[in-house]
C-alpha cells in the first residue's frame, strides 16, 4: 500500500518550490534519489543561503501533491544562540499543524527531505549548519535527510514532529504538557530519545508525569544530568528482566518512585534534607 496517496494536479505543479496553500507534497522518489547523491558528496550546497532545490532540478516535476490538506506550514523560529533553540515552540507548532498524518507517512524520506530542502531551508541553516563539521556528507544525511542510524530523533524537522507525537495528550487541558517535560533539557531529551521506550506513550507518559510529581515534591530528578542518565538506564534494566510493554502506569510509576526514593535517601546519608541540583 502506498504512503502517500497522490492527488491530480496541473503539470507544472511540482517545478515550483513555493508552499503549497492546501495540500501537503513530498519529493519523488527520483529526486530523493539524486539528493543522496547531492548530500554524498558533501555539496557546498549546504552552505547556500537560499533553497537551491529548483536549480537542482531546473525544468523537471520533482514534487508529488498528496491529498493530505494542511491549509499552510507554520514558521518555525531560529535559533538567536546555542541555548535559545526554541524547540518546544517549535515542536508544537509543527506536530499541531501536521497532527493527521500517520505514522508511516511521518517516518517517509521524501516528506522530511523536502521540508528540509525547501520550505524550512533557512531554519534548517540556522539550526544545523555544516560549517565546521568534519563528516559533511553524514551530518548532511542525519539531519538533513533521514540517512541516519536514528534519522527519526536526529533529522532536524521529523524529530520535532516525533517528540510532539510521543508526547501528544489529545483532550487534555494542555496537550503538549508532557512535550515541555521532555524537552526541559536536552540532555533529559537525548536520554529517552536514545531508548526505545520512546515509541511506547503508554510507557513515556505515565514516566514523564510521574518525574514532575517529584520535581513537585523536592527531589529534582532532572540534574545533575546523570541523575537522568541514571534512571533512564534502570528503565531499560527494568524491560531487560520484564516486558516493559506490558506495564500499567501503576508499575511505571513504581520504578521511578524506587529511584526518587533510593536519591532521597542518598542525600540524606550525606546531611541534607533534599535532593539537591548539584
Amino acid at each position: 500500500m502506498a504512503v502517500w496517496e497522490s492527488a491530480p494536479g496541473d503539470p507544472n505543479r511540482g517545478k515550483r518550490g513555493e508552499l503549497s496553500a492546501m495540500k501537503l507534497r513530498y519529493l519523488k522518489s527520483l529526486a530523493l534519489s539524486e539528493l543522496y547523491r547531492v548530500a554524498q558528496s558533501g555539496s557546498p550546497k549546504y552552505t547556500a543561503a537560499e533553497a537551491w532545490l529548483d536549480e537542482l532540478f531546473y525544468g523537471r516535476e520533482y514534487l508529488a501533491e498528496s491529498r493530505l490538506d494542511i491549509g499552510r506550514l507554520p514558521d518555525l523560529r531560529q535559533p538567536t544562540s546555542d541555548t535559545e533553540l526554541f524547540e518546544v515552540e517549535n515542536t508544537i507548532a509543527l506536530h499541531s499543524a501536521l497532527q493527521n498524518l500517520n505514522r508511516s507517512q511521518a517516518a517517509d524520506d521524501r516528506l522530511w527531505s523536502w521540508l528540509a530542502h525547501g520550505p524550512y531551508w533557512a531554519y534548517m541553516r540556522k539550526r544545523w549548519p555544516v560549517e565546521g563539521i568534519d563528516n559533511k556528507s553524514g551530518y548532511i544525511k542525519e539531519h538533513y535527510l533521514l540517512g541516519g542510524s536514528r534519522s527519526l530523533v536526529r533529522h532536524g524537522l521529523a524529530r520535532l514532529w516525533w517528540f510532539g507525537h510521543a508526547t501528544y495528550m489529545p483532550g487534555a487541558a494542555d496537550p503538549y504538557a508532557l512535550t515541555r517535560l521532555l524537552l526541559k533539557t536536552t540532555d533529559a531529551r537525548q536520554s529517552i530519545m536514545e531508548r526505545q521506550f520512546w515509541r511506547n506513550q503508554k510507557i513515556l507518559h505515565p514516566f514523564l508525569r510521574r518525574i514532575a510529581h517529584w520535581v513537585d515534591q523536592g527531589v529534582d530528578l532532572y540534574v545533575p544530568r546523570e541523575r537522568f542518565r541514571d534512571l533512564c538506564k534502570l528503565m531499560n534494566l527494568t524491560g531487560g528482566s520484564a516486558v516493559l510493554d506490558c506495564f500499567g502506569p501503576r508499575e511505571i510509576a513504581a520504578v521511578v518512585d524506587r529511584y526518587a526514593g533510593d536519591q532521597q535517601a542518598a542525600a540524606a546519608n550525606l546531611g541534607g534534607g533534599k535532593v539537591s541540583a548539584t
